[in-house]
């Protein structure tokens, strides 16, 4: 039971790590806006934080359109 917890645990941590270039996580776009974490879990919800989206239980945010809105640019795409 406890090495199937920790085989659990492993995937989690190892899939949450590896995203792709487009998306970031909300820790990122609240360093960009300048504010903490914790109101970047409260307003995503809201949908105050542009780009914002739930993945299960996880918040990602589409860089792309986080860009378009805040800034009114888009980043240019590393896979095109």
């Amino acid at each position: 039971m406890k090495v199937a917890l920790a085989l659990i645990v492993f995937v989690m941590m190892t899939a949450s790590s590896v995203l792709p270039p487009d998306v970031k996580t909300l820790a990122w776009a609240a360093e960009q806006l300048g504010i903490g974490e914790s109101t970047a879990y409260r307003l995503a919800p809201l949908g105050q934080i542009p780009g914002a989206f739930r993945v299960g239980a996880q918040w990602r945010v589409s860089v792309r359109r986080f860009e378009r809105e805040v800034h009114g640019t888009e980043t240019e795409s590393k896979t095109r």
